[in-house]
């Protein structure tokens, strides 16, 4: 009986002890990322570490290190074999689109060649890379099939307002004017009409309000 006291408490110190270590290793994860550490964050990444790594809001840390512009980091990060190139925020944001977004076309591309989807439900990257305005970018996307489609309006509360569409409340219609993705802040501006109050700022991995 002691015997297997014994045991059962030494299992529950390793499983305390590897819960610790995991919170320590996630904590110096983000701190890497946030240093812009490169050689840190292999070290890490030799250590165990998962490459996968959330911070406290969910936020994947390939995607935070993007939108920090901590690349060294982030170069570490996708070297990894076991990176999940598709794990998302909560705001159902991927590496990819934020990569789109900040322009960082060779990160694009490494990501697309490590299984990164140009298309998905919702937004996509196609229309970050329109927001950000690189036409190279564009031109990526497009060259691996990237999905020419406006972007979905929902009450014009889509789940990141990146583009400033000429949207008016439509009682849960989509508002016809506010249908093209390349050129619509143009259009909005020669028009006069404001973006939608209260809009999040692109890339911002906040986590949505209800609908």
């Amino acid at each position: 009986m002691k015997s297997l006291k014994s045991l059962a408490l030494t299992a529950l110190l390793s499983f305390a002890a590897a819960g610790a270590w995991a919170s320590d290793a996630a904590d110096e994860f983000i701190r890497a990322i946030k240093q812009d550490s490169g050689s840190g964050m292999t070290a890490l990444l030799r250590q165990g570490v998962d490459p996968n790594t959330r911070d406290p809001r969910g936020v994947p840390g390939l995607y935070l290190a993007l939108q920090e512009g901590s690349l060294d980091a982030a170069k570490a990060i996708l070297a990894a074999p076991r990176l999940n190139p598709n794990a998302l925020t909560p705001t159902d944001e991927s590496p990819l689109m934020m990569a789109a977004l900040k322009g960082q076309v060779e990160f694009a591309r490494a990501l697309i060649a490590k299984g990164g989807a140009v298309n998905k439900s919702g937004w996509a990257p196609l229309h970050y890379a329109a927001t950000g305005g690189n036409t190279d970018m564009i031109r990526l996307l497009l060259d691996h099939r990237a999905a020419v489609e406006a972007p979905p309006l929902t009450l014009c509360r889509p789940p990141r307002l990146l583009l400033r569409l000429s949207c008016r409340p439509t009682g849960g219609r989509r508002d016809p004017r506010a249908v093209s993705i390349v050129g619509a802040p143009e259009r909005s501006r020669r028009d006069g009409r404001a973006p939608v109050a209260g809009a999040p700022r692109p890339g911002t991995a906040q986590t949505p309000g209800p609908s």
